[in-house]
């Protein structure tokens, strides 16, 4: 898949907006749509990916699609839950430390942890990635299965049956913000988007459909930020906002005019970089600043402050090489399954064909 800097220009958005509503602006500001950014963003990169595999190889290779997840995942993770706990144990954190539950975190079960009577092990918002993890478990398999058979109108008719649910369950005042169940709508939008008129492949808009894109993602996602009744909250905002960012996702990829400069500025493209990592460390961060610094918007400054250092260090001392690792391990893996390929041509004699792809390996 090529690189699209409007996407990275999203991702920075996505995180923006989460820091400012829990810096203290959530009342104006609602971190939940900066996370449903993030939901939507992840369901288009990967499917684009998936889909651009199967048209090329027929078939979903899993071994390397969950040794991408685990690399890209894991390590930060590792590190925020260590640094988090760090700061618990010196009292720099307003919760008590409860390495009982630690558990829940470590195997993505911290958005299910409350319906048990548990509680996260530590400070680190980790519902959402658990939320996303959930979904990546199976949606490689339906993507595979489904792939020649329709897939849009499956990935729809699932959207539909979450929103129902979230319907259903808020009725009897049970939350649905947290569960995976009941919030893998908003990553479906955005694999809806990379397998229905892909903005990447498609030719640039004319100007009345290009602003119509613009205009319905306003129409659409405006509402869902000004209006607050608990129960459209808890059911119908994350389908509208989901919509939404269907047609803005639209508008900012094929977008060749200033909003497209801006999103892929290089401010913003280091924002998105670190975004993963400032996600899982600012809340711990912040809870220690407020216990030290005693002027409230001072430790909102030193929070951001240390929360970008933080992020920079852990991608340039864990991140970068762990890509680098992945990488080379891909390389190896992708030499070693053409030797093997052509060690099998060699015991069905078919010396053509080992001509052929000894050439491909040395490339």
């Amino acid at each position: 898949m090529k690189h699209i800097p409007a996407l990275d220009g999203l991702r920075a958005v996505a995180i923006a907006i989460v820091l400012v509503s829990h810096f203290g602006l959530g009342h104006v500001v609602p971190g939940g749509f900066g996370v449903t950014v993030f939901f939507v963003l992840s369901g288009y990169l990967i499917t684009t990916i998936l889909r651009d595999e199967l048209v090329k190889t027929g078939s979903v290779d899993f071994r390397q699609f969950y040794l991408r997840r685990v690399v890209r995942i894991i390590p930060p993770m590792w590190f925020a839950i260590l640094f988090g706990l760090a700061l618990t144990s010196l009292g720099l954190q307003s919760r008590p430390l409860e390495p009982e539950y630690l558990w829940t975190d470590l195997l993505f079960l911290t958005n299910y942890a409350g319906s048990f009577g548990m509680f996260s092990g530590t400070m680190i918002p980790l519902w959402s990635l658990d939320v996303e993890e959930h979904f990546y478990l199976f949606f490689p398999l339906l993507l595979l299965a489904t792939f020649r058979r329709q897939p849009v109108l499956i990935l729809a008719s699932i959207c539909v049956v979450v929103l129902l649910l979230r319907i259903a369950l808020a009725l009897e005042g049970v939350p649905t913000y947290y569960g995976t169940h009941t919030r893998i709508d908003s990553i479906l939008f955005g694999c809806i988007l990379a397998l229905w008129r892909n903005p990447i492949d498609a030719e640039p808009p004319s100007r009345g459909r290009h602003f119509a894109n613009l205009l319905l993602a306003a129409v659409l996602i405006l509402p869902t930020l000004l209006y607050r009744d608990e129960f459209f909250r808890e059911t119908v905002r994350h389908s509208m906002q989901g919509l939404g960012l269907f047609f803005a996702f639209t508008y900012c990829i094929q977008d060749r005019g200033w909003i497209s400069g801006i999103l892929g500025s290089v401010p913003l493209r280091w924002l998105a970089f670190i975004s993963y990592t400032l996600y899982l460390v600012h809340l711990p961060v912040l809870g220690a600043t407020q216990m030290l610094v005693e002027h409230p918007v001072l430790s909102i400054i030193v929070a951001l402050v240390v929360s970008l250092a933080i992020s920079q260090l852990v991608r340039v001392t864990i991140e970068k090489p762990m890509l680098r690792l992945r990488k080379n391990f891909e390389a190896k893996r992708s030499i070693y399954l053409k030797d093997t390929k052509v060690d099998r041509l060699l015991e069905a004699g078919s010396s053509d064909n080992v001509r052929t792809v000894t050439f491909d390996s040395q490339k």
